[in-house]
């Protein structure tokens, strides 16, 4: 049997207050309202110093009852968020703008883990978006591409360079720069040089293609065999000629 010696005075005490609190609940109530009312002032200055003690665990108070609200409630929890995104829409995006201005190294670095471990949930969320709403982004792109044009247009030619750049690099006979394949030729000048089909059908290659580039498709396809780098003059003396005439004194190369 526990006889009141055996039970500590700290528990006993705190027995006690509960008991009277839940009987005297509603007088203290309104001694309290009253107090507040009468030193507002007083009432502010304790909120404000109870708060600064005690803020790391009223944090995690409250993000384990949102937790727990957002579990029982999802539905609702749901509608609430898209009604205070729709209503304050400007005001978040300018603190999410400002947030990462001043964290955008530690943004970068978690948005590049972020997306080496979700690589294919992002693919999959980005083909999904881009389904149910094909009308909306073509016109979005659409609207971007006309006001933003010189933008749009110095993009697409560095991505199209750098594209022809790696792929003729992978095809060349020189594994550190790209080289016309051509033995009597030693040109080297990146803007003359452009790929070849050894077998020489280009025409139906590119044919079948379509709109895609052969440089597109060739690193699509993991580089595969029947191309070869040449220079725009080799390329063209090689459609009717059997050996290169350019280089013809030098080495007679056959096609």
């Amino acid at each position: 049997m526990v006889t009141s010696i055996d039970i500590p005075i700290v528990t006993c005490r705190k027995t006690y207050w509960q008991e009277y609190y839940h009987k005297n609940r509603e007088k203290i109530i309104q001694k309290n309202t009253l107090y507040n009312k009468l030193h507002p002032e007083k009432n502010q200055a304790y909120k404000k110093k109870w708060r600064a003690k005690h803020l790391e665990r009223e944090k995690v108070k409250e993000r384990a009852r949102c937790k727990k609200y957002r579990e029982e409630h999802p539905l609702y929890f749901k509608k609430y968020r898209k009604k205070y995104y729709g209503e304050n829409a400007l005001y978040l995006n300018q603190k999410s703008k400002e947030y990462r201005k001043e964290h955008l190294v530690e943004r970068k670095e978690y948005e590049k883990e972020y997306r080496q471990g979700n690589s294919e949930e992002i693919r999959q969320k980005k083909s999904r978006y881009s389904k149910l709403n094909r009308v909306k982004l073509t016109r979005e792109n659409r609207e971007y591409r006309h006001t933003h044009l010189n933008q749009c247009h110095l993009y697409s030619h560095t991505y199209y360079q750098r594209l022809r750049y790696r792929v003729l690099l992978h095809y060349s006979i020189n594994p550190k720069k790209p080289v016309c394949a051509c033995k009597g030729c030693k040109e080297n000048h990146f803007p003359f040089l452009t790929l070849d089909h050894i077998n020489g059908n280009g025409k139906e290659h590119r044919q079948k293609l379509g709109s895609q580039s052969v440089y597109n498709w060739a690193e699509k396809h993991n580089y595969p065999a029947g191309l070869q780098v040449l220079c725009f003059n080799c390329n063209m003396s090689k459609r009717k000629n059997k050996c290169c005439p350019v280089h013809k004194g030098s080495n007679q190369k056959k096609w």
